[in-house]
């Protein structure tokens, strides 16, 4: 629920039947709490800040990983061991904290043969800056990978007939929105 914004140490290591995690308004994730799972790809809210050591230690199926700019800290072994590794999607502004472990973060992960994904403006900074720059390829960030992103705009309210959900969890109907970010049949809009 909305309420948890920490995920504690050891919270779900060695789950084998953990293969998906909606982190709402987590903030900080602890050492060891998703190491062992079976997470193919994991995409962190705008709300975390921080990923502790080995969070996501040695997931033998995760393939992709989506950063938000949000990160603050990435610490030691974040992501080591994790042998299906092949896309990092990073909506980097400034790089996090490391705890002066940057070049662990992705230990024994093939990152030589994955493809980062960043912000145009980005880009020559990561192929500098370690671990980023240990990356196979670099490459721009593809418009709309960022699933916080805002997907359209209404001029006016959506159809009667849509799905609308404020961020909440509330749901609406025939009523007339007000200006703010809604989902709309599982998108996620700005109403003007």
């Amino acid at each position: 629920p909305d309420e948890v914004t920490t995920i504690p140490q050891n919270a779900f290591g060695g789950y084998r039947g953990l293969n998906s995690i909606d982190f709402n308004k987590v903030e900080t994730i602890g050492a060891l709490a998703f190491q062992e799972c079976d997470i193919e790809s994991v995409t962190f809210s705008e709300f975390v800040r921080e990923i502790g050591m080995g969070a996501f230690q040695s997931c033998q199926s995760l393939s992709s990983i989506y950063l938000p700019s949000s990160i603050e800290l990435l610490s030691e072994d974040a992501f080591a061991f994790c042998p299906a590794l092949m896309s990092v999607s990073y909506d980097v502004v400034k790089f996090p904290e490391s705890g002066g472990f940057a070049n662990s973060i992705f230990t024994r992960s093939p990152i030589d043969k994955a493809t980062l994904y960043v912000p145009t403006n980005m880009i020559e900074a990561c192929k500098t800056e370690e671990p980023w720059s240990n990356f196979g390829q670099i490459l721009p960030l593809p418009t709309g990978t960022n699933p916080n992103a805002v997907e359209s705009t209404f001029a006016t309210s959506p159809r009667g007939t849509d799905a609308v959900y404020d961020l909440q969890g509330r749901r609406f109907s025939g009523e007339s929105l007000s200006k703010g970010v809604y989902i709309v049949n599982g998108k996620k809009v700005l109403i003007k």
